[in-house]
C-alpha cells in the first residue's frame, strides 16, 4: 500500500465549469511547432498583466482567503477561472489547501473549452506556458506519452489559442508553490459522460504513483 508521501507525487487540478461554445472565429489549421511556449493571452483583461500589480493582487487575494484546513492527502482542488475581480478569493482559498513547500511530479490541470466542442481533451505539448510572473514548465515528455497511448487525447491548437479557463491558474501556483512544479495542461472538449469518465480512468493511476 502507497504511503501519503508516495500519494502526494501528484496534484490535479479540476476547474469548476459549465462547457460553454461560443462561435470560433480561428481556423482548424493553425499549427504549433515543438517548443512554441503558449503566451498569455488574457492577461490584461482577466488578471493584470503588470507583474508587479499582479504580485500585489495574488497577496491580497490569499490574505483575504480561507485559510488551509489541513496539508494531509490533498490530491486534488476545484478552482473558479473567472476574471480574478470576481473570484479571486475564492480562487485562492483553493490554492490554500496545498503545502507550498511540497514537491509534486506533477501538477495535473483538467479546464474546459470555452470556445470550441471536441471529442475527449486536448493536452498541450507543444512548450511551457507563459504568465506576467514568469514560466510555468510543461511536462512534455508526460503529455507526449498521454496522447500516444490513449485516444481520448489529442494536440489541438485551437483548444488553447485562447482558452483562459487553464490560464488563470498559473499565477496562483506560481505565487503559492516555493518549489519548482511543472503542469500537464488539459482542456477537455466535452461534456459526454462516456468520454468523461474515459479521462478519468486515464489519469486515475497517477493519484496512486
Amino acid at each position: 500500500m502507497k504511503s501519503p508521501s508516495d500519494l502526494l507525487k501528484f496534484l490535479i487540478i479540476v476547474l469548476f465549469t459549465v462547457l460553454v461554445i461560443e462561435c470560433n472565429s480561428q481556423s482548424e489549421d493553425q499549427s504549433f511547432q515543438k517548443c512554441d511556449d503558449r503566451e498569455a493571452v488574457v492577461a490584461g483583461t482577466f488578471y493584470s498583466d503588470n507583474p508587479e500589480i499582479l504580485k500585489s493582487q495574488l497577496e491580497s487575494f490569499f490574505e483575504q482567503s480561507e485559510k488551509a484546513r489541513s496539508y494531509d492527502n490533498v490530491l486534488a482542488i476545484i478552482s473558479p477561472h473567472a476574471g480574478y475581480v470576481y473570484s479571486g478569493k475564492v480562487a485562492a482559498s483553493a490554492y490554500n489547501q496545498i503545502d507550498p513547500d511540497k514537491e509534486y511530479e506533477n501538477i495535473f490541470i483538467v479546464a474546459s473549452s470555452h470556445r470550441v466542442l471536441f471529442k475527449g481533451a486536448s493536452i498541450y505539448n507543444q512548450g511551457d506556458y507563459i504568465t506576467p510572473i514568469g514560466k510555468v514548465r510543461v511536462n512534455k515528455t508526460l503529455a507526449d506519452k498521454l496522447i500516444e497511448e490513449n485516444k481520448i487525447f489529442q494536440f489541438k491548437p485551437e483548444a488553447h489559442n485562447a482558452e483562459h479557463s487553464l490560464e488563470v491558474q498559473l499565477p496562483f501556483l506560481q505565487y503559492r508553490m516555493r518549489k519548482d512544479f511543472q503542469i500537464i495542461p488539459i482542456v477537455t472538449g466535452t461534456q459526454s459522460l462516456i468520454e468523461v469518465e474515459e479521462i478519468a480512468r486515464v489519469l486515475a493511476p497517477y493519484f496512486n504513483e
